[in-house]
């Protein structure tokens, strides 16, 4: 589960943090396309919508995310990226 949580007080009544049900519920790369989702979206969009430095440190706390994921994931588990050409 994500250690570097941002205190969000919208989600004070919830039980459980929202990235945390994600992660817990989904299959792994699920929860990995989501989060590369994420930084895909604020990425594109910080020079555009009026808060690009808001967007930017999102875009940073889901790649802190992705990356502590990756580290706990065994090698075996990472799958193979379809848009890199194979060596031969």
């Amino acid at each position: 589960m994500p250690t570097n949580k941002p205190h969000v007080s919208h989600y004070d009544r919830s039980i459980i943090q929202p990235i945390d049900f994600m992660e817990s519920s989904f299959t792994p790369d699920e929860y990995r396309g989501y989060l590369k989702g994420q930084i895909i979206k604020y990425i594109s969009r910080y020079r555009y919508k009026g808060t690009p430095i808001a967007d930017l440190a999102k875009a940073q706390t889901y790649l802190a995310w992705l990356i502590e994921f990756e580290e706990t994931r065994p090698a075996s588990e990472t799958p193979p990226n379809k848009f890199l050409r194979r060596s031969t």
